[in-house]
């Protein structure tokens, strides 16, 4: 699993470019998930997506 830093946008006018800033200066970290079930497990939304008939 990869860690993210100060924030997950990298584009400084993102509302998201620094939303990770305090939990990653006080040492902490969010994991990604890796595994098809590790995704599944913290997935809140399924899209399917099907060919037009």
């Amino acid at each position: 699993m990869c860690c993210a830093g100060p924030g997950q946008s990298g584009h400084p006018a993102s509302r998201h470019y620094d939303d990770m800033l305090p939990m990653w200066a006080e040492g902490g970290y969010r994991s990604h998930p890796w595994t098809p079930d590790e995704i599944r497990a913290q997935a809140r939304r399924r899209l399917v997506l099907e060919p037009a008939k």
